[in-house]
């Protein structure tokens, strides 16, 4: 659950789509350019689902869509962070609410593109979301700035076995991360064999990358020298999530505050 750091210029024309609409008393099912939000969406989130940040499609999803494929990147759906159907229940809940249309369900801060969030034994993501209201226990990955302390790029820390935890420095006091985990494991379901799997395994590709930059650096510097090293390596790997959207930003981010800070 990474910062967004994708192209946002067609973010003017789809607000005023979605502004128009709810002017004119549109549903959200009766929105016409939904194909063309989720390409939005799609391209601001770097073409990843915004909850466990796997590579997507710009495919739909159907109704009988389960991600049975793991080399194929699943097919999406639009979700609402604050569920459409409900009224504002929190104190946090406006804050997905976009003031020039009033009305969650065609409010573009609180729209998202996540994955199928199915697999043939267990839901996650948005699938097993479904119509819970987190407003006042989570934060949805479009709260999060690129332009602030790196230490608040991501929702969740990844540990060396995969599993993903609440970010101390967002969810700063024990009853706020209690409560973001719960969401993680019990709302969203995250850290579910297969996504840990994945993360897992990510994570340590980085350990070995690192650990041959290592070898190639003694062979020509000091061992007193590795603090360079490491900070040249943070900085590139720093580079690479605001420009290259690589899957799974949150496991390169947590790699580099554990391993080269």
């Amino acid at each position: 659950m990474f910062v967004f750091t994708g192209p946002t210029d067609m973010q003017t024309h789809i607000e005023q789509r979605l502004r128009k609409a709810a002017a004119e008393g549109a549903r959200y099912r009766d929105f016409k350019h939904k194909d063309e939000l989720r390409k939005f969406l799609f391209e601001r989130q770097g073409h990843r689902c915004a909850y466990c940040e796997r590579p997507v499609s710009l495919k739909q999803r159907g109704k009988k869509n389960i991600d049975h494929a793991p080399g194929r990147p699943p097919s999406t759906k639009i979700e609402h962070f604050h569920p459409k159907s409900l009224p504002a229940q929190g104190k946090n809940c406006m804050t997905y609410n976009d003031s020039h249309s009033p009305g969650f369900p065609l409010a573009l801060p609180n729209l998202l593109l996540v994955c199928s969030g199915s697999t043939a034994s267990e839901t996650h993501c948005d699938t097993r979301k479904d119509n819970q209201d987190v407003c006042d226990t989570f934060l949805s990955p479009l709260t999060l700035d690129p332009t602030t302390d790196p230490a608040r790029w991501s929702l969740v820390l990844i540990n060396r076995d995969g599993r993903a935890t609440p970010n101390p420095v967002i969810f700063n006091t024990e009853t706020a991360y209690d409560a973001a985990n719960s969401v993680l494991n019990d709302v969203l379901n995250v850290n579910l064999d297969r996504l840990v799997e994945l993360r897992r395994t990510r994570y340590a590709e980085f350990i070995k990358e690192f650990a041959k930059s290592r070898r190639a650096h003694f062979k020509h510097h000091s061992r007193q020298s590795i603090s360079n090293m490491k900070e040249t390596l943070s900085l590139k790997m720093k580079a690479e999530l605001l420009t290259e959207n690589p899957a799974f930003p949150s496991v390169q981010w947590s790699f580099m505050r554990a391993e080269l800070s």
